[in-house]
């Protein structure tokens, strides 16, 4: 840190490295705070990790270290920061691994940039926000595409200014789901056939609006195609399996310590994908309605205060029969 003529130059930085690393590391995985947060209080010009400002900078969705960057695979998932700022916000990228497009939403203020940031694979810097004039500014970045698209890590904010913590909601929800949930083909009508990174938007689908309505911070744990029995590709797309990862592609051998966000509200929207599973798989009602209690008994063991509602119907009702005999057994013995 040097200070000149009462401003503050914060380099602390690291590049996002990006390495696959699928080294087994300690639980608690998260970000921790460190010195320099406390720095980025201070007006000056700053680059600054990303991972060293957890408690400044708000973050979103389940995440994973990467060096001193952070992971980010799910819908949703991403940062907020507000402060006092003037200039350019640039943020180091590295598009780590996937084979569709990956595209970010940036929004300055609350509105959005003209254009979602399509994202170059390897390693870049991306401004966020260009040419601010000098003052309170709020800028939030959130990955739009899934987690079975595409990987990055984002390393090194740089910005001119000084940043205030961004307070944590009253309320927060976790949205369990398949494609309705991860906004798959949100932005097309019918199913492209490709690249389908560009037609995904999880950051406009009912999860990210109910949020926003109740005020509410959220994560979003979805894989279109999946369920929790069985998905449109096998057995083996079975939400449970996956449900206490934090990550979906790199580090996916880590444990979420939920112990660290514990939502008020759990909302699971899964089924549709389950009952063609179960009738390609020729398996019982009572092999569905199991599936189904075993999954919220493992919710409620890993969110033991939370509210557990189970959506279902944005694409057919079909299973909901079953379903309902399966929350009456759940309920009696909640």
């Amino acid at each position: 840190k040097e200070e000149n003529s009462g401003t503050m130059r914060t380099t602390a930085g690291t590049a996002a490295s990006g390495a696959a690393s699928q080294t087994e590391s300690s639980p608690s995985s998260q970000p921790t705070a460190s010195p320099e947060k406390e720095a980025v209080t201070v007006y000056g010009e700053h680059t600054v990790p990303l991972g060293k400002l957890a408690g400044t900078v708000k973050i979103g969705g389940r995440t994973a270290a990467d060096g001193d960057g952070l992971i980010f695979e799910w819908t949703a998932s991403g940062f907020e920061l507000t402060g006092e700022l003037e200039g350019d916000v640039k943020a180091a990228i590295n598009f780590v691994q996937g084979d569709q497009s990956c595209f970010l939403r940036v929004q300055i203020d609350g509105r959005d940039i003209a254009s979602p940031l399509k994202l170059d694979k390897g390693s870049k810097t991306y401004t966020l926000a260009a040419g601010l004039t000098k003052g309170k500014h709020t800028v939030k970045v959130s990955k739009m595409t899934e987690a079975f698209m595409n990987s990055i890590t984002i390393g090194d904010l740089s910005f001119t200014g000084k940043l205030e913590a961004v307070p944590a909601a009253d309320r927060k929800i976790e949205f369990i789901g398949d494609s309705i949930t991860a906004g798959l083909d949100l932005l097309i009508e019918g199913a492209p056939e490709g690249d389908i990174g560009p037609y995904e938007d999880g950051t406009r689908t009912y999860a990210a609006l109910t949020a926003e309505a109740l005020g509410a911070d959220y994560h979003v744990f979805a894989c279109a195609g999946w369920g929790f029995l069985g998905g449109a590709g096998g057995a083996a797309q079975k939400i449970p399996n996956i449900y206490e990862q934090i990550t979906f592609q790199r580090k996916s051998n880590l444990h979420w310590d939920f112990s660290t966000w514990q939502p008020d509200v759990v909302v699971v929207n899964l089924g549709t994908n389950d009952g063609g599973f179960m009738w390609q798989n020729k398996l019982t009602d009572l092999d569905f309605e199991k599936g189904m209690r075993d999954f919220i008994a493992q919710i409620r063991k890993k969110n033991p205060k939370a509210e557990i509602i189970w959506a279902y119907g944005m694409l057919g009702a079909g299973m909901k029969p079953l379903m309902l005999n399966a929350i009456e057994d759940m309920q009696a013995a909640d």
